[in-house]
Parts: structure tokens; C-alpha cells; sequence
């Protein structure tokens, strides 16, 4: 019986090691169970940014290809959007809305191209604020020696023949 005995126990000893051995195998592996296959690593985004000069209102927004907004402060210096793109994605920078208060015109210079493997920051806006003549219309004038001014100087002569004026001195926004 004693033989019978010690077969049983070895059966059994046989069985739990080949348990934890086939145990630790599939946890070795990882689970994954397909042949090492994975998910490759998402490929890297660069950010699209520059310079900003003479920005003294608000209201700026820069657009990134049609789609992308970017609010950009009075008196910014840079800027960066948010957005990322890959290596070799075309990249298109516009102005979407001019600054007002006052009022500027804002222009984009090397706005597009094609993302490298490198944050793109060569972007340069430049802002200038507009300027408007003041000028008007004269009618029922019939005497001599009318002269106006515009804001306490550009003196402007006006005769009796002139239908409208225009002062030679543009003003800022």
C-alpha cells in the first residue's frame, strides 16, 4: 500500500508544479496572447506660435487651418496655439478678427507651411493701428476767411466755392 501511495503523492505533485507552471507562463506573457503584437506609440504633435508686434487693442484672433481660434491679449508678445500637429502636416495661420479699441489691422508673415520635428514659432504678426482723415461738406457759405481746425491745429482755409473738405492730417483710431 505504501507504493500506492507514494504514486498518488507524486501524481499530485506533478499536477500542482505543471499548474503553477502554466500559471506563471501566461502571466510571463503578458496576456496579451497575440503573438507580441501592439499598439504602435501615437506619433509626436509640434505647436504652431511666433511674435506679435504693435498690438495695443483687443478683439485679435489668429486661426489655425480654418479651425483652431486663438484670443491673443493687447500687448501680447507671442503667441502658441493649443492645438498640435504632426510631423508633415500643412499649417495655415490667418486673421480671423481684427483688434478693435483701437482700431488695428493686423498681418500675418510666414503663416504657412509644413510642420517639420520641431515647434514651428516663426509665425510674426504685425499690428498698426488705422488711421481715418476727417473732411466734410460746405454749404450755404457765402462770405470769406472761414477757417477750421482739427483737434486745435490743421488749419484748414475754406472758400465759399468749396462744396467739401478733407483735412491733410490723417488721425489714429
Amino acid at each position: 500500500m505504501r507504493k500506492n501511495g507514494g504514486a498518488l503523492i507524486s501524481i499530485r505533485f506533478a499536477t500542482a508544479v505543471f499548474a503553477a507552471l502554466t500559471t506563471a507562463g501566461l502571466f510571463g506573457c503578458g496576456g496579451g496572447g497575440g503573438g507580441g503584437s501592439s499598439s504602435p506609440p501615437p506619433a509626436p504633435t509640434y505647436t504652431i506660435g511666433g511674435t506679435v508686434t504693435g498690438l495695443s487693442g483687443s478683439g485679435l484672433v489668429l486661426q489655425l487651418n480654418g479651425g483652431s481660434n486663438l484670443s491673443v491679449a493687447a500687448n501680447a508678445m507671442t503667441f502658441t496655439f493649443a492645438t498640435g500637429l504632426t510631423s508633415s502636416s500643412s499649417y495655415n495661420v490667418t486673421v480671423l478678427t481684427q483688434s478693435t479699441g483701437p482700431s488695428q489691422t493686423c498681418a500675418v508673415a510666414n503663416g504657412s507651411g509644413t510642420v517639420g520635428s520641431v515647434n514651428v514659432t516663426s509665425v510674426s504678426v504685425t499690428c498698426t493701428t488705422r488711421s481715418f482723415t476727417v473732411g466734410g461738406t460746405v454749404s450755404g457759405l457765402t462770405g470769406t476767411g472761414l477757417v477750421l481746425q482739427n483737434n486745435g491745429g490743421s488749419n484748414l482755409s475754406v472758400s465759399a466755392s468749396a462744396t467739401t473738405f478733407t483735412f491733410s492730417a490723417a488721425i489714429l483710431s
